[in-house]
């Protein structure tokens, strides 16, 4: 299901990232948490997801 990412989705997300990209996950901190809560909370930002099965996943041939 194709939806938009909500507040909860961040542990997700971070993940996601790790598995494209990044070589590690960023430190916990309550800077990380205001910055996912001011995207999240702006109308203007929009973060769509891929959700398989309760996860955010890619699919193999979104590559």
């Amino acid at each position: 299901m194709v939806r938009e990412a909500v507040k909860e989705d961040l542990y997700e997300l971070l993940n996601l990232s790790l598995f494209l990209h990044e070589k590690n996950i960023p430190e916990n901190s309550s800077r990380m948490e205001n910055t996912w809560n001011t995207i999240i909370e702006d109308e203007n930002h929009h973060i769509i997801v891929n959700e398989i099965n309760g996860k955010i996943e890619i699919r193999g041939d979104d590559f």
